[in-house]
Formats: structure tokens, sequence, C-alpha cells
């Protein structure tokens, strides 16, 4: 069977490749017109990258969508056995939109790997080994912070991400009292912003225009000071042994950037507010093989799916229902082609708040060669919210450092948009003497499982208290509910005194849901230490 045969040949590339992941592309091969097999994990042997290019299903041969550059030389030069062949398929164009020739050409490097026209073994396992690279440690504060600030400058707040914030409660006067120093961005479309710009006089790399280091010399500072940094890489271009790099800011996904800052006062990194967060279609319940088949597809833009159903006997395949992505189990409608059993299907998201980060950028992406990222695993740092009057005192700064070594009680959450909005709704919502005993400022996690990382800043902001404020769902999901108790018996056992805010979860899910609101009853439960070690 067809099925089998394809089957046959997936399982010997994701064995001689070490992924089981590929992307069936619109591209036909052979006389079985089956689909070119994407890179979904796995680095091509030729160029590295881990996407974009493409292998027959027979791994007859291989396209590297790569430009001419430093990793196709290298395997051109260790492989001189192969008959190399580069086809162009982008030329620029000139007035009259006719092709012309180019320095740098765009095009495949395609190689037939039948008989002994291979890649050396040595060559190829190398390639798979060298898909993720050396990084650069994380920067001091200090760096990541000026760093972070000029990201800020390049990429201001959009009027939609604005609007959004005054949904969520801020005012014009919030986000413009935060904005000088640590406030938000706007990712709008990493098209719409070229940070570089690299030419190829007489064939030899130049860099014509760098957004980063103009900002750098213009403030006299170092032409270095982005390494370390998360999201920064550097791009190079090697042609006959010339080289020019640049450093580049991995300007993506799409939608709000969030600064994470530290209780320093410096931004140490970005969270991105997706726009439109990738929905998997997961399957419940599945129609029998031998009734067909059916595909749920979605537009994550207006969060609707299509359901398509595939004959079984290889007739062409039909739209049978349509709808809004629910994210509950949501039943398929198969009446169209008389079929009484109904699959059914459930919307997943995916991350909505991914990190700012360039750990895998020392491989390719958009046809870039990146070096030098910054790797900051199990590093991610802890959203500090300060209240409005001292969130714009300058980092670092003596009135800051006070403020720090003062005791005090501090709000716990989960994420750090929540945590910033929060610490500015506090004083809106209750009165300062009320405040006083539970908290101005507030501490966001990127999750209610990183409850271990809220201690050692705490300690620093010198509470004596914490207010614990994780989303309503603790009382209804068990995994949120065990990780409260336990950040419940880790403040306990660092004497720092912990409370529950509590409400009612018809009226919002996070406390910032409730704050927005104004008229929902917030209360707040002591926990006896004593009562609670028995």
């Amino acid at each position: 069977m067809l099925k089998e045969f394809v089957n046959n040949y997936v399982e010997k590339l994701s064995n001689l490749y070490g992924c089981s992941k590929w992307r069936a592309t619109s591209m036909k091969y052979g006389k079985k017109k089956l689909a070119w097999l994407e890179f979904q994990g796995a680095a091509c042997p030729i160029c590295g990258r881990d996407h974009y290019c493409v292998v027959s299903p027979d791994n007859k041969y291989i396209q590297c969508s790569s430009i001419v550059d430093e990793r196709s030389a290298q395997a051109i030069n260790d492989n001189p056995q192969i008959n190399w062949k580069f086809k162009h398929w982008i030329y620029p164009k000139n007035a009259n939109n006719e092709a012309i020739e180019s320095d740098t050409p765009r095009g495949s490097w395609w190689i037939n790997t039948s008989k002994n026209n291979v890649l050396s073994k040595e060559y190829f396992k190398n390639a798979q080994s060298m898909k993720l690279g050396n990084t650069i440690p994380l920067a001091q504060p200090v760096v990541t912070d000026l760093m972070n600030r000029f990201v800020l400058h390049a990429f201001p707040l959009s009027e939609e991400h604005k609007a959004n914030l005054h949904k969520r409660g801020l005012t014009d006067e919030d986000i413009k009292a935060m904005s000088p120093l640590r406030g938000f961005g706007s990712i709008v479309d990493d098209r719409h912003f070229k940070d570089f710009k690299m030419v190829y006089p007489n064939g030899v790399p130049k860099v014509e225009y760098s957004y980063w280091l103009n900002a750098l010399k213009k403030n006299h500072l170092p032409l270095d000071l982005w390494k370390g940094v998360p999201g920064f890489f550097e791009v190079a271009r090697t042609i006959d042994n010339k080289t020019a790099s640049v450093p580049h800011f991995n300007a993506y996904p799409q939608g709000m950037l969030v600064p994470f800052v530290n209780e320093d006062g410096y931004i140490i990194g970005f969270q991105v507010r997706v726009d439109h967060p990738m929905i998997d279609a997961k399957m419940i319940k599945k129609l029998p093989d031998t009734h067909g088949k059916v595909i749920v597809k979605i537009d994550n833009k207006t969060e609707t799916y299509t359901a398509e159903y595939s004959y079984p006997n290889g007739k062409k395949s039909i739209v049978v229902d349509t709808g809004k992505v629910t994210f509950k189990e949501q039943p398929i409608d198969l009446s169209k082609v008389g079929i009484d059993y109904k699959p059914i299907f459930i919307g997943k998201l995916r991350n909505k708040y991914p990190w700012i980060t360039s750990s895998s950028y020392d491989g390719y992406r958009h046809g870039k060669l990146g070096i030098n990222g910054t790797d900051w695993t199990n590093k991610l740092p802890v959203e500090v919210a300060y209240r409005p009057e001292i969130a714009v005192l300058e980092a670092g700064s003596d009135e800051l450092k006070k403020y720090k070594q003062t005791p005090k009680a501090v709000w716990l959450t989960e994420g750090g948009l929540k945590a910033i909005i929060t610490a500015h709704l506090l004083p809106k919502y209750f009165k300062n003497d009320t405040l006083d005993k539970v908290g101005h400022d507030v501490i966001g996690v990127p999750g209610s499982d990183q409850y271990s990382k809220f201690i050692p800043v705490l300690k620093n902001m010198h509470a004596t208290s914490a207010t614990i404020a994780y989303d309503m769902d603790m009382l209804t999901n068990p995994r949120v509910k065990e990780d409260m108790l336990n950040l419940l018996n880790t403040l306990i056992q660092n004497n720092i005194k912990p409370r529950l805010a509590l409400w009612n979860l018809n009226d919002g899910k996070g406390i910032d849901d409730i704050l927005t609101s104004y008229n929902c009853f917030i209360k707040f439960k002591e926990i006896n230490v004593d009562q609670y070690k028995k």
C-alpha cells in the first residue's frame, strides 16, 4: 500500500538523520508523486539548518536552500566526490521586472546521493552535531538592561498593543510613566524592521548598515556590548576567506514585548505575548481507518477550524464541518458524507508567552549564519514589578537600593505581564494602609511550578511576608493547587510569613482580572505557621 511505502521511507530517513519529525511539502517527487520532506529538527547535512532544506523521500536528492556561504562552501570542499549543482530560484529584478544576475544569488544546492555520490559519513555526523554550537554566557544585568533599552527604542509599543493594555486596566499615564525606562514594546512584523544590510561589491561581503552598531557608536559604547544579551546573535558571511559579521536581534514572534526586570531595576530579557498563538487540533476520538480519515485545520488568527474528510478509496477530500474553536472537546459532524460516527477533537494553544532568545541561533535562521548566541537555559528571570512611584526610579540608583532594603510584604503571582498590571492596579483598588500590610510590590514567575525562584528575590527585597495570588483555578486544578501548597511550605521554611489572596473564580481567574473589574471582593487568609506545621 502507498501508506506503508511512504512510512517505510520516513522510517529510514528518521533512523538516518536521528529525527522523526518531517514536514511534507507541496513539491512532488518521482512517478508516485510523493512529497519532498522538509527537515524539522534534524540538521541539513549541507548547511546545518534544521528547517527550510528538503530531502527526497528515498534520500536520493537533497535540496539545500542556503545562499553561497561558509557552511555550503565547507561542504563542497569536504566532499569533492559530489557533482554539486546550484539552481537559482531568486534573482534580483530590474525596472522592467526582468531577472538579472547578482553577486549574491539565492537558490538551492542539489546533490544526487546515489551510488558513490554521497556525503562522507564524517561530514554527515559533524553536520548533525553542529546544529547547536557554542554560545555566550549571559551578560551582567547592567549590560542586558542597556541593550534592551535600545531594543525598546527600536520596537515601540503599537497602538493595537496599547489598546490591549487599556483593556487590562492601564491608563496612558501608566504606560507613559514606564516607557522611558522599562516599558512595553511591539514586534509588529520582523520583515518591517531590518537591523542590518549586507552588500557584496565584487563578491566581497561588507556591512553597509547596522542599527545596533550605529546605536553603540552614537553612545560611545563598546561595539560588542550586545554579546551575552538574550535575543542577539551574530550573522556572518564568508566568501573566498573574506568575512563580514554584524549583530542581529531575533525579533520573533509577532506580539507585545514584555520586559522582565530584576529587583535592582535592570531589564534582563523579554517575553513576547504572541498576537496569534499557534493552535493545535488534538484528536480525542478518531474515525476508524475503514471509514476514511478526518483532518482538522485551524486558522490561528480567526480561531476557526475546518474539518476535511478523506475517502478510504482515495477520492478527493471534502469539507464536512467548520466552526469556532472552543478549546473544549468538539464533535465533528460527518452527516454530509453519510456517517453517523462523530470524531472528537480539542484545540490546544501553544505557548502564548515565549521568551526572546538566541541560544539556538549559532545555526541558521531565515538563511542567516548565526554565531555567538546567548544561552540562558535555567537562568530565566522572574518579574519584579515595584509600586508605580518606585518603578520609575533609575536602575541601580541609591533610592532603589534603599527601598529594596526596607522590610516589606510582597505579592506573588504567575506571569510577568500579570505582575506588572497588578502592581499598577493595587493602589487603585486598595487603600494604602491595607497595602502596607499585604504588599505594594509584585513578583511574577513564568509558571506556578517555578515557586522556588521566589525565595532568593524575596530575600534580596527584605520581604518579611508574602501574599500568594495564584490563579483561582488552583481550587479546581490539582497541579496548580500542589504548586501553591509547595510554595506555602517553601515560604515557611525560609521564615517568610505567607497569606492567601482569595476571590470567587466566577468573577475572574487571575488577580489582574479581579483588579480590573473593581467591583469584586478579595479576601485575605493569614496562614498560622505553627498550626500549619502541625
